[in-house]
């Protein structure tokens, strides 16, 4: 059975980690294997915020987001649901979102 289509904003975002897409000819499967420039990120003036779902624990993307924060040497801000908690309940999101931004 083919996963059914998704719209353009779905697979801008689901080009970013396609490994639990199996059978998906149209998402880039070396999304992946793209490493951070950790030099250009130390060396910058911004504020960086690694955010991480509550609800993505042990995940890739958990897993990726803390190795990202520890090269970076600040601690991960975590955000209520998964991976796509902005999406899952985005009001609940946009006020972790507000909080995290003024911790800084």
């Amino acid at each position: 059975m083919r996963t059914p289509p998704f719209d353009t904003r779905s697979l801008q975002l689901l080009r970013l980690c396609p490994g639990r897409l199996p059978g998906r000819d149209d998402v880039d499967p070396g999304g992946c294997r793209r490493q951070p420039d950790i030099a250009a990120l130390s060396s910058t003036t911004a504020r960086i915020v690694v955010g991480i779902g509550d609800d993505s624990a042990g995940q890739l993307c958990d897993r990726s987001s803390r190795a990202l924060a520890s090269a970076l040497g600040i601690e991960p801000t975590l955000f209520p649901g998964g991976h796509t908690g902005f999406v899952e309940d985005p009001d609940t999101f946009a006020i972790r979102l507000r909080e995290a931004l003024r911790e800084g």
